[in-house]
């Protein structure tokens, strides 16, 4: 009879120690992040037109005029 209640010491001992790991486990998990998105004022035409004329994107043919050297002499 001692036997079985040693056994049974170890094992309620085991199993109260699996659950406090196990708790353990799952308060070290990350939390839910709630991801916003900044609010945006639409944009009229005018100045998106304004915008895209404002680029400046340099000299595109001499940019490009040794890759289509390259293509000419393939």
């Amino acid at each position: 009879m001692e036997k079985k209640n040693l056994i049974l010491i170890v094992l309620l001992i085991f199993v109260i120690g699996f659950g406090l790991w196990l708790n353990s486990l799952r308060n070290r998990q990350p939390t839910d992040v709630v991801v916003t998105t900044p609010v945006q004022t639409p944009d009229n035409p005018q100045k998106i037109s304004k915008d895209v004329e404002g680029i400046d994107i340099g000299d595109l043919d001499s940019e490009f005029q040794s890759i289509d050297a390259d293509l000419n002499n393939l």
